[in-house]
């Protein structure tokens, strides 16, 4: 009868490597004899209609490593060598990554894991596991007190996948590394990260790198890591972090004793956020490394990052990666002296100098802004500044002697913006600006400034919101029970 595979009786095609002996494979050879993993290799794959897979006979038996990654096991070919690894006692580090392996692969190697008591290390990324197969690891880790590192990454795992591995962590005590990047975790899944999180005594890396959450997400996780202990490396690279995730990380910095390592590369962190982490970095004495690059700061907000460094005489950040912004030459000399200052040099990647970033940016003075200025300082009306200009009493100026006025304000205006203002006032051309045309442009500002009063109050109340949000999460992780977010 012919064999799936292609042959007949105990010889078929296999993408075994032999290393120029084939004594090494044949049964009873040196290493099929070890452990008896060639007979019951060969027999399993045999059984399940498959072919043996390269490395696994010529790896397994002698070296702890056994990289087995873009082999195409496929769920069948999974069965025989976990079968084979059930009673393994020197395989210490275990690749499956790409390997297809499916729901079906994982439940076989599930059991496996409860078994085996020698593997420490196990990469199962991008084999499509779904929530059944990380259902089933789970199941694993629930009873295995061996793996201190897994990673999960590129497996389609979704909220529900999140939960699962949350009440498994929940009883696991061995777990140190945790890669769960590149899944489809969302909000409601990031809740069950970040109760996973605070809850854990062991995890010390954990990657969380192309998440699907938002800002809602971010606050939980920056909530987990303030009543967190262990974690040491955390990676939030690509996740929608914003400014809301950037003010909840300012308060989780400045709590955290323990968080060595953190990346927020391409987070939509802006200059607002960056401001709020330099928060954070002033009092924080952990952190030794913060990556900010692919995110929209500018120079001044990289300034802010360098000078809350500075000032923070306890600080222990050895590495800054804001590799895409361009820097100031104030932030050059600032990060020359700190240099000269501190005992271990500090690492800074960034952008470049600019030669047009030479000075630090002063907000553009509002012209009407310059005159509302002058009439409250010296406790005027509109009509007695004026008044003032208007000596013949005609109710009207030239250009030139509003122009003289205006330069003699407490706030001078830089030549463009008075222009700008005397052509906005002279709306009819006729090189002349009466008061009706002062008064509408002071209405027009009044409006103006009142509508930005206004975004104002609301992003402070916006504020308020996040930092409240974030002090109940981290209250509730506090005590243990479960976080719902409110917002």
């Amino acid at each position: 009868m012919e064999h799936p595979c292609g042959t007949e009786g105990t010889e078929w095609d296999t993408d075994l490597e032999d290393d120029g002996d084939e004594s090494l494979l044949r049964p009873g050879g040196p290493r099929s004899q070890d452990l008896g993993w060639g007979p019951r290799y060969r027999e399993g794959c045999r059984t399940a209609g498959v072919c043996p897979a390269t490395g696994v006979l010529g790896s397994g038996g002698f070296r702890p490593q056994l990289r087995l990654a873009h082999r195409a096991l496929g769920p069948r070919g999974a069965a025989p060598l976990a079968r084979c690894l059930t009673v393994n006692t020197v395989v210490t580090k275990l690749d499956l990554s790409d390997n297809w392996l499916q729901e079906e692969g994982c439940r076989h190697l599930s059991r496996m894991l409860k078994e085996n008591c020698y593997i420490e290390e196990l990469n199962v990324s991008s084999n499509r596991m779904g929530v059944g197969g990380a259902m089933a690891l789970c199941s694993a880790l629930r009873e295995n007190s061996t793996i201190t590192s897994l990673n999960l990454s590129g497996n389609n795992l979704t909220d529900e996948a999140a939960r699962h591995l949350h009440n498994a962590m929940s009883v696991n005590r061995s777990l140190k590394e945790l890669d769960m990047s590149h899944n489809r975790i969302g909000d409601a899944g990031a809740m069950h990260v970040a109760h996973m999180i605070a809850n854990s005594e062991t995890l010390e890396t954990l990657d969380l790198a192309w998440s699907l959450w938002r800002w809602n997400g971010s606050v939980a996780i920056a909530a987990a890591i303030s009543v967190n202990r262990s974690v040491r490396w955390l990676s939030l690279a690509w996740t929608g972090v914003g400014i809301e995730g950037a003010l909840a990380l300012r308060e989780a910095l400045q709590r955290n004793r323990t968080l060595h390592h953190l990346d927020l590369s391409s987070c939509r962190v802006d200059e607002r956020g960056a401001r709020a982490l330099a928060a954070g970095l002033q009092t924080n004495v952990a952190l030794r490394s913060l990556k900010l690059a692919l995110n929209p700061i500018m120079a001044e907000g990289a300034l802010a990052l360098l000078s809350a460094i500075q000032k923070n005489k306890r600080s222990t950040m050895q590495d800054l990666n804001i590799s895409n912004v361009v820097v100031n030459e104030q932030f050059v000399q600032l990060l020359s002296a700190m240099r000269a200052e501190r005992p271990r040099a500090m690492h800074v990647r960034h952008g470049g100098v600019g030669s047009g970033l030479r000075r630090t940016f002063q907000p553009r003075v509002s012209p009407m802004q310059a005159i509302q200025g002058h009439l409250l300082k010296n406790k005027l009306r509109l009509w007695d500044f004026f008044r003032n200009m208007d000596k013949s009493g005609t109710m009207s100026v030239t250009q030139d002697v509003f122009r003289s006025a205006m330069q003699q304000l407490s706030t001078p205006l830089e030549e463009q913006a008075l222009e700008e203002l005397i052509s906005a006032l002279d709306r009819d051309g006729s090189g002349w600006i009466n008061y009706r045309e002062l008064l509408d442009g002071q209405r027009a500002f009044r409006r103006t400034a009142r509508r930005a009063s206004r975004r104002s109050d609301a992003r402070s109340l916006r504020e308020n919101r996040i930092v409240a949000e974030f002090t109940r999460c981290a209250m509730s992780m506090e005590r243990g029970a479960r976080y719902v977010s409110s917002v």
